[in-house]
């Protein structure tokens, strides 16, 4: 299955970039989406998810299914035991990838020091 054309992150009826909150994780979050309606292709999930990303379905739609819904908390369950196995040092590294990453998405957040770009204040 080949990717439906994306959809313009600053479109206001986009329904990724209402759920993500910003275009950085409006990105992230449509990458991620397809790369699960890839794998999915060819099945109801993948349908549903290809749907979302041509903005024929909502992300709360999506975000409401049941299958989606095990299949994500299956994932952040396992995010959560990974993250939990690493030293400070290996999670600050990972911080610090994630924010260079989202760098290269969007423009430098207007806030000051400590803030993570697209985010809110880290602690």
């Amino acid at each position: 299955m080949s990717r439906p054309a994306p959809v313009d992150p600053t479109d206001p009826v986009d329904s990724i970039r209402e759920f993500a909150g910003d275009d950085a994780g409006a990105v992230a979050l449509r990458d991620g989406i397809g790369q699960l309606a890839e794998h999915y292709a060819g099945t109801p999930l993948g349908d549903r998810l290809a749907a979302v990303l041509a903005g024929r379905a909502g992300m709360r739609d999506l975000a409401g299914d049941a299958e989606f819904v095990d299949l994500t908390t299956a994932f952040t369950q396992r995010f959560s035991d990974e993250w939990d196995s690493l030293d400070p040092e290996q999670r600050a590294a990972l911080v610090d990838q994630g924010d260079t990453l989202l760098a290269g998405l969007e423009p430098a957040p207007e806030a000051g020091p400590g803030t993570a770009p697209g985010g809110p204040p880290r602690p």
